[in-house]
């Protein structure tokens, strides 16, 4: 029996899986903002022809009677 639908954002769970530091989440720091920026932008560049730098995705999958839908 399903007991509710939680939505996610691929972004917002990346986000909190690799997240670091302080658990209050009122206050981030501009240069873990700024070294996030650098990172990504340095693994683009390693990408070969072809390859996508942005892909969607979307899916659902149920854990226990929750539903959850994941896309971004």
């Amino acid at each position: 029996m399903l007991e509710g639908k939680v939505k996610v954002s691929i972004r917002e769970l990346v986000e909190f899986v690799y997240k670091e530091g302080s658990i209050d989440v009122r206050f981030q720091t501009r240069s873990s903002m700024t070294l996030g920026t650098r990172l990504h932008q340095k693994i683009q560049k390693a990408y070969k022809e072809g390859d996508e730098k942005e892909v969607f995705l979307q899916g659902e999958f149920m854990a226990g009677s929750i539903l959850y839908q994941l896309e971004g």
